[in-house]
């Protein structure tokens, strides 16, 4: 969270007034989607990072004191990767608006989530 707030102060110190209002809407609403997110997965303790968990690994993968702080975690990582899904598709997609550009990045964010669960699960439990 803190480097996402870095990125921003640095992009509106650098390019703040070339940038148009456009993006920095963007910009808000896909950190208030994150922020949402984030604060959704911290409040069911980590349980959609459970359910990658649980797709990777398979039934009886890992041990319970060993998957609840990787889902945490997962969790918190699947949830800061949204804007970056958003802004990937504002480059490769730029006509997809709405409702499409929200579900395009939800399931940008999904795959990325599994990947980096992939990335991050004990080699033991594979």
């Amino acid at each position: 969270m803190v480097l996402a707030i870095l990125a921003l102060g640095t992009l509106y110190a650098f390019q703040g007034s070339a940038i148009s209002e456009q993006w920095w809407s963007w910009i808000r609403r896909a950190c208030l989607a994150t922020g949402i997110i984030f604060g959704i997965g911290t409040l069911t303790l980590g349980l959609p990072g459970a359910i990658f968990l649980q797709v990777v690994a398979g039934p009886g993968g890992l041990p319970a004191d060993s998957a609840w702080p990787l889902a945490i975690g997962i969790t918190q990582v699947g949830s800061l990767i949204i804007v970056p899904s958003s802004l990937a598709l504002r480059v490769l997609a730029p006509r997809a608006r709405g409702w499409q550009h929200a579900g395009l990045t939800a399931l940008l964010a999904v795959v990325a989530t599994l990947l980096f669960t992939v990335i991050v699960m004990p080699a033991q439990s594979r």
